[in-house]
């Protein structure tokens, strides 16, 4: 039904999420205590006893519209309730990864971009997506990028260097001089776009990080977006256009 709704010139759009869902009740499986953020993760944080789950949602445009469809849903339980109830355990990371590849093996034709926040910024989740897929998300405010490394310049003894000079982590490139541009939707904000090569997950693949800087910031609770903003990484080249997709703003 997807693959008739969307034009097949189009990227299909899919948003991971994790959502938290009040519950109470002795025998309810896997009701738990877990850290939540309240309604936007620009508000403070909070915890609730309930059921977690990993969700998948495709959006579909009509026009002015959209039309968001859930295509798949996973109840993630932590480490003691998978003993308990003789399950594998499987962290939120996994059980994205494990919907993406259901959706890009039955549409293997198609062009999917999975759009995630910074919980699955992680090896696991990122490592070796399937050849249609490619991933828009936060980036680690620590991550370090490095310049690719040229074969060529490898003459001596030893194994050749799998990366080259390191070219910094976004918290460093904030401060950074030149590159910054207007941001294409938003007053008083600039971006910057840097290229390299984000050893520990995509080791020899190339790419594109979207640092944001904000100024005038007058709200108590965004202060700290005067300082540094977690950054939009791309598994694959992207374009200004997408900037504001993914983060909500």
């Amino acid at each position: 039904m997807i693959d008739q709704m969307i034009p097949g010139g189009e990227v299909i759009r899919l948003k991971i999420d994790s959502t938290i869902r009040k519950k109470s009740g002795r025998q309810i499986h896997g009701r738990d205590i877990y850290r939540n953020g309240a309604g936007t993760a620009r508000q403070e944080y909070r915890t609730l006893l309930g059921l977690h789950f990993v969700t998948g949602i495709i959006t579909i445009t009509f026009g002015k519209h959209q039309l968001n469809v859930p295509i798949g849903i996973e109840l993630y339980l932590k480490e003691h309730w998978a003993k308990e109830l003789d399950l594998p355990f499987k962290s939120r990371s996994q059980l994205a990864r494990e919907l993406i590849d259901r959706v890009a093996k039955r549409l293997p034709h198609r062009d999917i971009r999975v759009i995630v926040d910074g919980d699955y910024a992680t090896t696991f989740f990122l490592k070796d997506l399937p050849a249609n897929v490619h991933s828009v998300g936060r980036f680690p405010i620590d991550g370090k990028l490095y310049h690719p490394c040229d074969p060529a310049q490898h003459t001596g003894r030893g194994r050749p260097r799998l990366k080259g000079q390191c070219i910094g982590a976004p918290r460093d490139l904030m401060h950074s001089l030149g590159g910054w541009m207007p941001h294409p939707e938003e007053a008083e904000t600039e971006i910057k776009l840097v290229t390299g090569i984000w050893h520990n997950v995509f080791p020899k693949q190339q790419i594109q990080v979207v640092v944001v800087r904000r100024f005038n910031t007058d709200d108590p609770k965004r202060k700290w977006l005067k300082l540094s903003t977690p950054p939009i990484c791309d598994s694959r080249q992207t374009t200004s256009s997408m900037i504001p997709e993914p983060m909500g703003y």
